[in-house]
């Protein structure tokens, strides 16, 4: 039976690539991460049409867990772990497909730490290894698959020195995990290669993909009554096959990390940022701009609060976007005819209005970046109480804000408005400067 996990960090956004992966690497059953949706906007019925049925547990903007299966009906058994009555974040997921009880989890990243978040990841962590206890009691073939957020030894880290201070490196993390396995759960990856180097997720910083400079934070465990069916598990595009009463079946396509859609992609797993690009046409008295795409890009880097501001400050500045503020969005619809510009948002969540009345609504969160062509329309609609943004403009642009449709002078104005040097994320090699021809 072929079994996927696949951290998809947004559902609805990635939603093509994901039906494609599917229909080509034809897993019997996925488990998902990060649907980044509320329950109700679950794309179940895009997923039915190729055959799979499917639970999920949703939460707005954030978390999120589902499973699929194409190889017989989904007995939910559990959504959330016990514990904590209080725990609002959708994070687990469990039912019994074709002969296994699958649970899918997405382990609480824990940073900064110290801190509040990295005190939940420990207590959720205690929650999980409870249950797993009862699990592997019932004596029935279990599967635990998702993104733990864990790096268990050095050997699952480029260059671990660096990570000292992080969540997904702390001695208490790494402990945890080890007591999980200690119960009798095998770590699928690492009992077929014991000693290989092999990651599951690369972030786009440094060419690290290409150096191979990346983290082991996805695992697949098995329970004692599933594990003597292993026949192999790998990492990035993978193959783990699970044979069915000692005799061979197909392998277990084994997907980690994000599905990338620019052209800096590729295929699932090859790392975590992607980016989007569309044209917003005139609405109403707002231009937006006809000739020039907006620039999306998810999860350009991977921090929080002042650290996310920091970072999105180093990167406007290196590539000719000097910063110029951190605050909100406005909240009435405006654009700038002397300017491009970069937002990064490094706190909180929200959606914005895009392209002015009745455009289109556009949800971020922290780690999202959005590159505005001149006279791109925007407002806030609803935001989280600590959303903030970052915002850029190219060297020698100053920005300006119009409210009302754009004179003669001023279309003329954005028309020979120049084209920056550099994306403002990616630099020389980003999509802006090929996108918008320059």
């Amino acid at each position: 039976m072929k079994i996927a996990t696949y951290n998809v960090n947004g559902v609805n956004g990635r939603l093509p690539v994901l039906l494609r992966w599917l229909e080509e690497a034809q897993p019997d059953v996925v488990c998902l991460q990060e649907l980044k949706a509320p329950q109700e906007r679950f794309p179940e019925q895009s997923i039915r049409d190729l055959g799979y049925d499917a639970i999920w547990h949703g939460q707005k903007s954030w978390n999120g867990v589902a499973l699929l299966s194409r190889v017989g009906e989904i007995h939910e058994t559990r959504r959330g772990l016990p514990g904590d009555p209080d725990d609002s974040h959708s994070r687990y997921i469990e039912a019994a497909v074709n002969g296994i009880l699958i649970g899918g989890l997405y382990l609480p990243n824990g940073n900064p730490r110290p801190g509040p978040k990295f005190d939940y990841k420990l207590r959720w962590f205690e929650r999980l290894i409870e249950h797993a206890k009862g699990l592997l009691d019932s004596g029935l073939p279990v599967m635990l698959a998702g993104d733990f957020n864990v790096m268990p030894t050095d050997l699952d880290v480029y260059k671990p020195e660096r990570w000292l201070d992080d969540a997904l490196f702390a001695p208490e993390v790494k402990a945890a995990y080890f007591r999980l396995l200690d119960q009798g759960w095998t770590d699928a990856l690492r009992t077929l290669h014991p000693g290989e180097v092999i990651y599951t997720f690369w972030d786009y910083f440094r060419n690290a993909y290409a150096r191979n400079a990346g983290l082991r934070i996805d695992h697949l465990l098995l329970s004692p009554a599933l594990a003597d069916r292993l026949v192999d598990a790998q990492g990035r595009r993978a193959r783990a096959r699970v044979g069915e009463d000692q005799r061979p079946c197909p392998g277990v396509d084994r997907t980690f990390g994000q599905a990338e859609t620019s052209p800096q992609g590729g295929s699932a797993g090859d790392g975590m940022m992607e980016t989007e690009q569309f044209i917003l046409h005139q609405k109403d008295w707002v231009p937006n701009n006809e000739r020039l795409t907006v620039l999306v890009y998810r999860s350009a880097v991977k921090a929080e609060g002042k650290e996310a501001a920091k970072q999105f400050e180093r990167l406007f500045t290196d590539h000719g976007w000097p910063p110029q503020w951190r605050d909100t969005v406005y909240g009435y619809h405006h654009y700038h005819s002397t300017a491009h510009e970069a937002l990064g948002v490094a706190t909180g969540f929200g959606t914005l209005l895009l392209g002015g009345p009745g455009g289109r609504e556009f949800e971020v969160r922290a780690g999202d970046a959005v590159v505005l062509p001149v006279g791109t329309g925007h407002r806030r609609l609803e935001v989280s109480d600590d959303f903030m943004v970052v915002g850029a403009y190219p060297q020698g642009q100053d920005w300006d804000i119009c409210r009302e449709a754009p004179s003669d002078e001023a279309r003329q104005r954005m028309r020979a408005l120049p084209v920056p040097a550099e994306d403002p994320i990616l630099g020389k090699d980003g999509p802006l400067r090929q996108s918008w021809k320059a």
